[in-house]
């Protein structure tokens, strides 16, 4: 959600938000959940929530589909010429990548995940020897 407090967490609730719903769903589909993702949580999201925009994303069948809210229906989102899912929400693009969902800017630059901004950002130690002279 924009304009919202950023403290660490993997979900959100609406009663916490001061009612606000999330700007953006990123549904991580497995066999189980499939269907439902596909179905009911698409009708939730686009009906009750009016979510501006739901992506799903298989990591088992590497499915990925994105849709933008248009009026009061979802419209798919249409892959550019690398098959790249523009987010208007997060301004990047998602791509699968490597069997993983990714992140890239508009000049199609990968962005780092936390993990690799902190490898990233790591000072190298640096070993430095003193010899006589």
């Amino acid at each position: 959600m924009k304009d919202t407090q950023k403290p660490p967490r993997t979900s959100s609730v609406v009663l916490e938000e001061d009612g606000r719903y999330p700007d953006l769903m990123i549904e991580f589909l497995s066999g189980n959940t499939a269907k439902v993702d596909h179905n009911l949580k698409k009708s939730l999201y686009e009906d009750q929530f009016h979510t501006p925009e739901y992506f799903w994303f298989s990591p088992e069948s590497l499915e990925f589909t994105g849709f933008k809210l248009v009026g009061n229906q979802y419209q798919e989102i249409i892959p550019n010429k690398q098959g790249w899912l523009w987010s208007e929400v997060l301004n990047l693009y998602l791509r699968v990548e490597n069997a993983e969902l990714r992140y890239f800017t508009f000049q199609g630059e990968l962005v780092p995940t936390p993990e690799e901004a902190a490898k990233i950002n790591r000072p190298q130690k640096v070993r430095i020897e003193v010899v006589g002279y």
